[in-house]
């Protein structure tokens, strides 16, 4: 992948589980937009610590935003519910 590309996924988050917005080594992302169908909890992480910065309640998305992330430094995304949920996200390679 090349800087500019765009970067996105979306994914079945567990109850209670994380999706982690991480790029692979050497690589460094701007994420712009976080979707989401139900509550969520937005960390961010550098595998050992996680500072919960952002709990949101309802359906919805995090749109307009610039979350810097790299492999050592990156944003997870909590299902708190007790169901399975989908989240996603889009953003551009940065590096």
């Amino acid at each position: 992948m090349a800087k500019g590309d765009t970067k996105a996924d979306m994914q079945q988050v567990l109850a209670g589980e994380f999706l982690e917005i991480r790029p692979p080594a050497g690589e460094e992302w701007s994420i712009h937009n976080i979707y989401f169908e139900d509550s969520i909890e937005v960390y961010r992480s550098n595998g050992t610590y996680d500072l919960k910065f952002h709990p949101e309640t309802s359906a919805g998305f995090l749109a307009k935003h610039t979350f810097h992330v790299t492999n050592g430094q990156f944003i997870k995304v909590k299902n708190p519910t007790a169901i399975a949920r989908y989240i996603a996200y889009d953003g551009m390679q940065t590096k």
